[in-house]
């Protein structure tokens, strides 16, 4: 009986140790912000707090990723009027706070193979190039639309993949 105990005792001693001496490898460093030309611009209204916090979200994924990033207000963006050559892609939330002047430029950076982010559905007429649309397209939403239903299964149960 001491020996089993003595046995479980060198058991939670060892256990013990071994944790203890792993606790380095579960420490987490927040990597360091890139240095480089952003890669990613991101086209803000201040204004509207739902696209900033969509925004800082987006920011963490790409800090995480050591992807630089700029953001930039719609109000500044207006006035400047153009983009940097390193951004690849632009992010927008909304396109209503811009004006006809930039919207011109976003089209230049596409055709020049930029690529446009645009992460609500929108209803701006001046954006239905962008969308693949015409301008007299209908922007009405059906709010009656369905799906298909189904009888029976399409795909059995015992089907595996």
């Amino acid at each position: 009986m001491i020996a089993k105990r003595l046995g479980y005792l060198s058991l939670i001693i060892v256990l013990n140790l071994l944790t203890s001496c792993q606790q380095e490898l579960y420490k987490y460093n927040i990597p360091e912000k890139s240095t480089e030309e952003p890669l990613f611009q991101f086209l803000i209204e201040p204004t509207n707090y739902r696209t900033i916090l969509e925004t800082e979200n987006l920011a963490k994924a790409y800090d995480y990723s050591k992807i630089a990033h700029q953001t930039l207000l719609i109000n500044q963006f207006n006035e400047k009027l153009n983009i940097a050559p390193a951004p690849r892609v632009v992010t927008i939330h909304e396109t209503a706070g811009l004006n006809d002047i930039a919207i011109d430029s976003l089209l230049k950076f596409v055709s020049k193979g930029g690529t446009l982010f645009i992460t609500k559905a929108i209803k701006d007429e001046r954006m239905s190039f962008f969308l693949g649309m015409t301008p007299d397209a209908g922007w009405s939403t059906n709010l009656e639309a369905s799906g298909f239903y189904f009888k029976k299964p399409l795909f059995s149960r015992n089907a595996r993949s």
